[in-house]
């Protein structure tokens, strides 16, 4: 038993390992595709909200409040769907790397 009153593998606690140079070579690639998603999802994020920033120049607004709702129209949706898109990325990359354990050529083999 160790110190924190723990005698036998816990399924919820991190498991950590050392890759081999072909597991690091794939999890590299796994990191680099959740940048682009995430990436990806911070575009959308700001194209949808200057697409809807244009649609406000159209309403009632006064000029002096337009603005101000046309900024935080960007950057609030830009934060929005950078988040989930993040959320996203970091759920793939760690099911993708859960995937990249289960093979044993993935792992170094301590001597």
């Amino acid at each position: 038993m160790n110190h924190n009153g723990i005698d036998k593998y816990d399924e919820n606690r991190p498991m950590y390992v050392r890759f081999s140079t072909k597991g690091s070579q794939a999890y590299r690639e796994y990191k680099l595709q959740a940048l682009q998603h995430t990436s990806l999802w911070a575009l959308a994020g700001l194209s949808g909200g200057y697409v809807i920033s244009r649609l406000l120049a159209n309403s009632p607004i006064p000029p002096n409040s337009l603005r101000r709702t046309q900024y935080l129209t960007i950057l609030a949706s830009t934060i929005n769907l950078t988040y989930f898109g993040h959320q996203q990325a970091d759920k793939t990359l760690e099911q993708q790397a859960r995937i990249l354990v289960q093979d044993p050529t993935n792992l170094l083999q301590e001597p």
